[in-house]
């Protein structure tokens, strides 16, 4: 949900309407990787991959972003998914094992609305 830090409840209800209060999503994240492919055609080994992504993204599972994630808690970061997707990336950027690096974090809270980092 959101929130601006400093306002009163009063003023986000005033300003942002309806998304001050909880709201679920079902999220899709999509993670692009790139960089030469091995012996057997990957760019990285996908179990470790999958082990990465289900530490880093499993939290977005049932959870509250503003208590998930310190960066949207206190209201100053606004939990959009180009926020969401930028902090994603901050997460996972450095974890993918060379020679695979990240290209792109896309995070979709419906068919028709979704965020990328980078831009």
């Amino acid at each position: 949900h959101y929130r601006r830090a400093g306002w009163t409840a009063a003023q986000d209800r005033e300003t942002l309407g309806a998304v001050v209060d909880p709201h679920p999503h079902d999220w899709a994240v999509t993670v692009t990787l790139s960089g030469p492919l091995d012996a057997h055609g990957f760019v990285t080994d996908l179990e470790a991959l999958d082990a990465l992504l289900a530490e880093v993204v499993g939290v977005l599972e049932g959870a509250d972003l503003n208590a998930a994630f310190p960066e949207f808690g206190d209201g100053r970061l606004q939990p959009s998914t180009e926020a969401l997707a930028r902090l994603l990336w901050e997460r996972l950027a450095a974890r993918i094992p060379a020679p695979a690096r990240l290209s792109r974090v896309r995070v979709a809270e419906s068919a028709d609305l979704a965020g990328e980092y980078p831009a």
